[in-house]
C-alpha cells in the first residue's frame, strides 16, 4: 500500500524555497531593470533568460545542499545519524531545491512567451505576484491560517526583497 505525502513535513522547505526562488529570479530581473537596462541592445531576453536560468539551478542546488548538511548536523547532535535520517535529511533538501527551482522559474516565463513585448518587465512583475499568491495559498492550505494573511504576508516579504534588488541596481548603475 502507497503511503501518501504529507505535505506538513515539508512546508518549511516549500515555502522558503518557493520564496527565495522568486526572488532570486526577479532581483537579477529587477536589477538589470533599475539599472536602466532595459532597451534591447543593453539586454535581451536570451540573456535574462541564461542569467536567470543558471542562478536558478546554482542558488537552488545550494540551498537544497545546505537544507541537507543543516538537517545532517541537527541529526548528527541528536546522535540519531542512520541510513533512515539521511534520507529523511535527503528528502527535505530535495523539497527545498524543487520549490526553489519550479516558483524561481515564474518570474522568466514573460522573457519565454512575450519576448518581443514592451511590457515584458511588466509581466515579468505581475507573474512574481502571482507565484508569491500562489506560495501563500499552499502555506494556507498545509497550515489553516488565515488565507488573505498567508497570501499578503508573502507578497509583501517578496516585494520588499524584490525592490531591494531594484534599487540597488539603479545605486549602482551611477557607480560604476
Amino acid at each position: 500500500m502507497k503511503r501518501s505525502v504529507d505535505w506538513r513535513h515539508y512546508v518549511e522547505e516549500i515555502i522558503y524555497g518557493g520564496n527565495d526562488g522568486v526572488v532570486t529570479t526577479f532581483a537579477i530581473i529587477s536589477s538589470f531593470v533599475g539599472a536602466g537596462q532595459t532597451t534591447v541592445s543593453s539586454i535581451t531576453p536570451t540573456l535574462v533568460l541564461v542569467l536567470g536560468i543558471a542562478s536558478l539551478f546554482a542558488d537552488g542546488s545550494s540551498m537544497g545542499l545546505g537544507n541537507f548538511l543543516s538537517l545532517r548536523a541537527s541529526s548528527d547532535l541528536d546522535k540519531k545519524s542512520s541510513e533512515q535520517s539521511i534520507k529523511h535529511t535527503f528528502v527535505h533538501g530535495m523539497f527545498t531545491f524543487v520549490s526553489f527551482v519550479f516558483f524561481g522559474f515564474i518570474p522568466l516565463l514573460p522573457y519565454i512567451f512575450f519576448i518581443d513585448s514592451i511590457y515584458v518587465f511588466a509581466y515579468s512583475v505581475f507573474f512574481s505576484l502571482l507565484a508569491f499568491s500562489i506560495l501563500g495559498l499552499i502555506r494556507n492550505q498545509i497550515t489553516g491560517r488565515n488565507l488573505l494573511k498567508s497570501i499578503m504576508e508573502n507578497l509583501i516579504i517578496g516585494c520588499v526583497a524584490s525592490l531591494i534588488g531594484f534599487v540597488f541596481g539603479y545605486l549602482l548603475k551611477n557607480l560604476v
